[in-house]
């Protein structure tokens, strides 16, 4: 993955509202919020969001750790880190990132200097025989369920290669 790019690639200070906000993003959810949210399937998220070298294309790397609760508890999957490569753009004041093949989007759905937070319905994470990704990131299938990250330094988007 395209992480350790990312957080070289990462300005600094915030941008404006209007804007998909570019930076290094991240939250823990700590043992007692998932206690008082038992469906949610995310125990960590890691969001990079920087414009690539080569074009004119804004990308987003996300990782995620998922908890053993909810729909999750008992998977395989559980405590690993799952990452996804998606492509963002705006439409109007719609801000979003899609996974190539039908894997799934986010849209932003606040943005302020210091936090955003996301929204998706299905978002596939994780390893997949082709593309797309082997796990989806809601926790009830077809229903939307939002992130709030802070913004952390860049380093903490650097990372090494994930699903090899």
């Amino acid at each position: 993955m395209r992480l350790i790019l990312a957080a070289a690639l990462i300005a600094a200070t915030p941008v404006a509202a209007e804007e998909i906000p570019r930076g290094c993003f991240h939250r823990l959810y700590t043992d007692k919020h998932l206690a008082n949210h038992p469906a949610q399937i995310v125990r960590e998220l890691t969001l990079a969001v920087y414009d690539a070298p080569e074009s004119d294309d804004i990308w987003a790397d996300m990782v995620a750790v998922l908890a053993d609760q909810g729909r999750m508890t008992g998977s395989h999957n559980v405590g690993k880190p799952l990452d996804q490569v998606l492509n963002c753009w705006s439409k109007g004041a719609r801000h979003q990132c899609a996974v190539d093949c039908d894997g799934g989007s986010f849209r932003f759905t606040r943005i302020t200097p210091d936090s955003i937070t996301i929204e998706t319905s299905y978002l596939t994470i994780g390893p997949a025989e082709e593309c797309g990704g082997s796990e989806n990131m809601v926790e009830v299938l077809g229903e939307p369920v939002r992130y709030r990250l802070s913004r952390v330094d860049a380093k903490h988007c650097e990372a090494p290669e994930l699903n090899d």
